[in-house]
C-alpha cells in the first residue's frame, strides 16, 4: 500500500512539473508571438488615428454643406416671385443634396472600417494585456 502511495505521489509530480513546462513554452510561444505582433499594434494605431481624422475632415465636409444647403433653402423661399431664379436655386440645392448624400455614405463607410479597425486593436490588445499579466512584464516596444 505504501508502495501504491509513492507510485502516485511521483506520477502526481511528473504530471504536475509536465503540466508547468507544457504552459510555460506556451506563454514563450504566446510572447515570440506578442511581440512580433507589438509592430502591428502600432501600426493598428496609427490607422486607427487615420481614420479619426480622416472622419473629422469628412465631418466638417458635411456640416460645410449642410449649412449651404440651409441658405439654399432660405434664397429658394426668398425667390418664389422670380422663376428662373427660383429654378436655378433649386437646382443648385438639389446639387448640394447629392453632395450630401455621397459625404455621408464615404462617413458612413469610413465609420464601418474604423470600427472594425478598433475590433481588431483591441483584440490584439486584449491578448498583449493578458500575456504582460502571466509574465509581469511590458511587451510592448515604443
Amino acid at each position: 500500500m505504501e508502495k501504491i502511495k509513492s507510485i502516485i505521489t511521483e506520477l502526481i509530480v511528473i504530471v504536475v512539473a509536465f503540466s508547468i513546462v507544457f504552459l510555460a513554452d506556451l506563454v514563450d510561444i504566446q510572447t515570440k508571438d506578442s511581440y512580433l505582433e507589438s509592430t502591428d499594434v502600432e501600426t493598428m494605431e496609427i490607422k486607427l488615428k487615420q481614420h479619426e481624422r480622416e472622419l473629422y475632415e469628412l465631418g466638417n465636409n458635411i456640416i460645410e454643406i449642410k449649412n449651404n444647403m440651409e441658405v439654399l433653402k432660405k434664397n429658394i423661399y426668398k425667390s418664389k416671385n422670380n422663376k428662373d431664379k427660383y429654378n436655378k436655386m433649386v437646382i443648385e440645392y438639389n446639387r448640394e443634396v447629392r453632395k450630401y448624400n455621397k459625404y455621408m455614405k464615404i462617413y458612413n463607410k469610413k465609420i464601418d472600417e474604423s470600427f472594425k479597425e478598433n475590433h481588431k486593436y483591441e483584440s490584439k490588445s486584449i491578448i498583449i494585456n493578458w500575456i504582460e499579466e502571466v509574465l509581469g512584464i511590458d511587451l510592448v516596444v515604443v
